[in-house]
């Protein structure tokens, strides 16, 4: 009974403590709250806060604030709108601007960026392996200047596309090479996808503007001589950029297209030598001349027919040039040119040697310079040697009988031929921007007085309605990769041409 009660007192104990605890708890809270209302409300005569410190219209220790707090939650700004290294705050959150600088629009140099795409046009970190496109072909690599048979898997490094950095000139980039039945070499230009930064000059680092997935914009991305991409053309995003899939690998034939998705072409490594019955792609010898550009269309497209050969065309010199002057070829370096017109493979020894100067064989230190990897790996007589005949015309004109194998008044784009459409005898200028096409290496990469490295910049014409590249062995700096001239495809002596394998779809 005496323990029943004890229990009741602590019970009553323990509750009393309880509620005068919860009434303590209460006025401590209760008081807080009038001495901070006190505060906030009142004079506090020895506060030492400042108006400029409270924001506007809020009242502390009797202190009204005047500090003008600025509202970010209501601005659109995008770190492209801000220029580059400026910073802003949008909706709270500081932006760090990306937006070029407004220069003056130029396209005297360009660099070219280049990444290795699949059949999807998915972004790949090595370019698609020329293996399954060999067709009996044998693979071939050297050590030094001694050539030797190499392994299709590529496990003994029978390739290797190697980028430069910087502005160096890159003589490190191995490309495919192969050797046919015949003894003739080709080199493998995989597929790929490009975009171009315009520059002032050549030495300048500032960014005038851009060819790429938008067209030819300026830094601001403002579309400049109209030249928006044709239709069909297909890009790629990357990293905040735009690329283009170069067209020679596409399906366009208006653009120099195939009839089926490429994952590479294998071109000539020379320009061709022998004679139309026992043609030769090989370095110390005479290039096949003398002949109409229907006689070379004949000659390219009968080499081969299992491997679907044919004359180059102009999408293929373009997609041949872009990757020399990318950091997987030269890396923005000027291929040297070939002084000699009767022997392939050659070189002078600098970009404008005189062709009485001393001629260099394609495997010496200087002769491999005239090739687009600045070694034994590269494609030569692309600068110099003898012009070459490219299969593309202008279907407007009528004086197309020395081209009448493939070329026609009004004549369509063929997997082996590509029609232009001028219609006038104005062949440079800004015609260029009209007639030229995307990949082409003539109006992307012209400077409003030639194209780069002072190369000549014409395109074809009524009167003179075929397109001739590389230049000729005698006319020295302004002979080269970019060079794009016309004629009338009747035969000379300075005149040869190239041979492309087709066929490597996917």
């Amino acid at each position: 009974m005496k323990s029943k009660k004890k229990a009741i007192i602590l019970i009553a104990i323990i509750l009393v403590v309880a509620i005068v605890s919860a009434i303590i708890i209460r006025n401590v809270i209760v008081n807080r709250e009038i001495e901070k209302s006190e505060y906030l409300q009142g004079e506090n005569t020895n506060s030492n806060l400042l108006a400029s410190y409270i924001r506007k219209g809020v009242k502390i220790g009797g202190i009204i604030g005047t500090m003008e707090v600025l509202d970010t939650s209501d601005a659109t700004a995008k770190p492209e709108d801000i220029l580059e290294g400026k910073t802003a705050y949008v909706n709270g959150v500081k932006i760090t601007g990306t937006m070029k600088e407004p220069v003056e629009f130029s396209t005297n140099y360009g660099r070219i960026e280049v990444i290795w795409i699949d059949q999807q046009n998915k972004v790949i970190e090595k370019p698609l392996s020329p293996e399954g496109s060999l067709q009996g072909m044998t693979p071939v690599k050297w050590n030094g200047t001694t050539e030797s048979t190499a392994k299709a898997d590529n496990s003994d490094g029978w390739y290797d596309y190697v980028a430069a950095s910087g502005t160096e000139d890159n003589l490190n980039s191995h490309w495919a090479n192969a050797k046919d039945s015949k003894g003739s070499y080709f080199v493998w230009i995989p597929r790929y996808a490009y975009r171009i930064t315009y520059y002032a000059d050549k030495n300048s680092d500032v960014e005038t503007g851009y060819y790429d997935g938008r067209g030819m914009v300026n830094n601001q991305g403002e579309l400049q001589n109209n030249l928006k991409l044709e239709e069909g053309i297909e890009t790629v995003e990357y990293e905040g950029k735009s690329y283009i899939v170069h067209p020679a690998f596409e399906t366009n034939l208006d653009l120099g297209g195939w009839s089926g998705d490429l994952a590479g072409i294998w071109v000539g490594k020379y320009e061709t030598s022998g004679s139309g019955s026992d043609m030769k792609i090989i370095p110390n010898a005479d290039s096949i001349t003398d002949q109409t550009i229907g006689t070379f269309y004949n000659y390219g497209y009968n080499y081969d027919r299992t491997k679907e050969s044919h004359l180059m065309k102009n999408s293929e010199w373009g997609a041949v040039a872009y990757l020399t002057h990318s950091k997987y070829g030269r890396n923005g370096n000027e291929i040297y040119i070939n002084n000699d017109r009767d022997t392939t493979g050659n070189s002078g020894g600098s970009v404008d040697a005189s062709s009485s100067g001393t001629k260099y064989a394609y495997n010496t230190p200087e002769g491999q310079k005239a090739s687009t990897t600045g070694n034994i790996y590269g494609i030569y007589d692309l600068s110099g040697g003898c012009w070459e005949y490219v299969a593309a015309f202008d279907n407007a004109s009528s004086s197309l009988s020395y081209g009448n194998t493939f070329a026609s008044t009004n004549g369509q784009s063929t997997p082996y031929a590509t029609a232009y459409t001028n219609g006038t005898d104005t062949n440079s200028g800004e015609k260029i921007y009209e007639i030229g096409k995307t990949g082409d290496a003539t109006k992307e990469v012209y400077s409003g007085s030639g194209n780069w490295n002072n190369d000549y910049s014409y395109v074809v014409c009524l009167s003179v309605p075929f397109f001739r590249r590389g230049g000729d062995y005698i006319i020295g700096s302004d002979a080269g990769v970019f060079y794009s001239h016309i004629y009338d495809g009747n035969s000379t002596t300075y005149h040869s041409f190239r041979v492309v394998l087709g066929g490597s779809e996917f």
